[in-house]
């Protein structure tokens, strides 16, 4: 009785801690995109082997379980359609700068540059629509 107790505490923290959670995933992919972005921007990209690109894996790893999990418990959300979206143009920066790494051309630095913006216009829809779900007005 008092496992089943603690695991309904535990369930109802997360769930209740979901906006806060999103954002957080939200600040650390924006980040680690614009980190990345900038390093090619200065001349980096070369120097981004996969031990160093590995570190912006991880990330969207949690990121895409924290998703999964849920999208079980809110299917229909439009908080977290929207950050499967940010989810998805994330996996497009990882692909670019894969692709720096062994190309850092200025079409290659272009192409990140505009998917990152890409990625923080997404990020904020995500954080607009998790306002609108909690009934607070946009500041």
């Amino acid at each position: 009785m008092v496992l089943l107790l603690l695991l309904a505490t535990v369930a109802s923290c997360y769930w209740t801690r979901y906006p806060e959670l999103v954002e957080t995933h939200l600040g650390l992919l924006e980040g680690l995109a614009a980190d990345g972005r900038d390093m090619v921007q200065a001349g980096y990209g070369s120097r981004l082997h996969t031990g160093e690109i590995e570190r912006f894996d991880y990330p969207l790893e949690r990121a895409q379980q924290f998703a999964e999990i849920s999208r079980r418990r809110w299917p229909d959300r439009g908080s977290l359609k929207l950050f499967d979206e940010v989810l998805a143009e994330y996996a497009g920066v990882l692909k670019l700068l894969r692709e720096a790494s062994a190309d850092p051309s200025n079409s290659v630095k272009f192409s990140l540059a505009v998917a990152v913006g890409q990625l923080e216009l997404g990020a904020a829809g995500t954080r607009m629509e998790l306002l609108r779900e909690s009934g607070e007005s946009p500041r």
